[in-house]
């Protein structure tokens, strides 16, 4: 999986069937985001409503956010930053609802297998003592344009939640009701918000292919596919953008199709997909033209389902001679259920050093790092 860093979160999305599909016939002229904010959205008892609507479609894909001011949280809440009080987003045209998130939340294996076409991200804004803002942003590929020609109505519930504070006690975060707010994917001339795909580029004995770039306005994703000989580790892409001297690194990354596969198959796949997740603002990216792409890709061998006897035995005498006095055994054994595994035992280190930093020094060993930049120019 990739990294978790900040305040992102991956949550379940449970999509109509009239909302994105798969292998989608040629679509009719492309609809242009209609960016203001809507007009007249409701307001809960509390003071919490959404502001920042943002509605997008195009050929590729359907693109919404939105912000929720002012939920109420009591002062006394330490939540997870992975905690959304979202119960229910769906959109809405007289008896027709598109359901476009539920809870509960599930695995982002399980999420990727539901609904490899939707990217989602959702993450705190302005936490205050006794009041929080939140941001959920999505891109939905493939989507049925025909479907948000007139106008549709946006509903967000905000339901109870209860949340464990201590042994025995319960924080009740009470419901907030239904928001609601009128959207709109009016026609309009707009700067290019969807790219790819784009040539592959290659160096360092890895192909690198970019499938598509998707920009919201508080968050761009971007699906590449690499290949690469080596198979027996853990392919693990670090992304970036680049636009106006600027450097704006990913904060995730996860598994697409073919990548998301079982690992005791992973060692037959040579070609793997992914997709990087950077919070960056669109104004800066159409503001000119910019770079994205990976600066690094790490081929870790660190998993004893994919390690081999030579790839440990060349990590272990790379930190025996970096750190004299270590003596290090890499060993094949059979774990749980049969399974064979390759892992190491660290027999002595040096006074100076504790066991845990040649322990970590060994991960490091094991990690190969391809570091000359795979990166594609694209312009609004």
């Amino acid at each position: 999986m990739g990294d978790r860093r900040g305040l992102l979160v991956w949550l379940f999305l449970l999509l109509g069937l009239g909302a994105c599909r798969s292998g989608a016939s040629p679509l009719p002229t492309p609809l242009s985001p209609h960016e203001t904010q809507q007009p007249s959205p409701s307001v809960a008892p509390s003071g919490a409503h959404i502001t920042d609507l943002w509605a997008y479609t195009d050929t590729q894909r359907l693109g919404l956010e939105f912000r929720i001011a002012g939920y109420p949280l009591p002062a006394e809440a330490d939540l997870d930053p992975h905690f959304f009080p979202i119960t229910r987003v769906e959109l809405v045209r007289g008896d027709r609802r598109i359901p476009l998130y539920r809870n509960p939340i599930l695995t982002l294996d399980a999420y990727h297998a539901l609904f490899p076409q939707v990217h989602l991200y959702l993450a705190w804004e302005n936490r205050r003592t006794r009041q929080t803002d939140f941001r959920l942003s999505f891109a939905c590929l493939e989507p049925d344009v025909d479907v948000f020609t007139t106008p549709w109505r946006l509903e967000v519930e905000l339901g109870t939640f209860r949340i464990p504070t201590g042994p025995g006690t319960v924080l009740v975060l009470p419901a907030q009701g239904v928001l609601t707010a009128p959207i709109s994917f009016a026609t309009a001339a707009t700067p290019r918000r969807t790219w790819g795909p784009e040539a592959p580029v290659q160096g360092q004995g890895l192909t690198a292919e970019l499938q598509r770039v998707l920009v919201n306005p508080s968050v761009t994703w971007f699906d590449v596919c690499l290949a690469h000989s080596d198979r027996q580790a853990h392919w693990k892409p670090q992304g970036e953008i680049r636009a106006g001297g600027r450097r704006v690194p990913a904060i995730a990354w996860s598994p697409l199709e073919p990548g998301a596969l079982p690992l005791s198959t992973l060692s037959e796949v040579s070609r793997r997909c992914f997709t990087i997740t950077v919070p960056v603002k669109d104004t800066m990216l159409l503001a000119q033209p910019f770079e994205i792409g990976l600066r690094e890709v790490v081929v870790d061998h660190a998993d004893g389902h994919l390690l081999t006897l030579e790839a440990c035995e060349t990590a272990r005498q790379q930190v025996e001679q970096a750190l004299p006095g270590t003596r290090i055994r890499c060993q094949e054994f059979t774990a749980m259920q049969g399974q064979r595994q390759i892992w190491f035992d660290i027999l002595a280190w040096p006074p100076e050093s504790a066991r845990e930093q040649v322990y970590n020094h060994m991960l490091d060993a094991l990690a190969l790092r391809l570091d000359q930049g795979w990166y594609w120019r694209l312009a609004p």
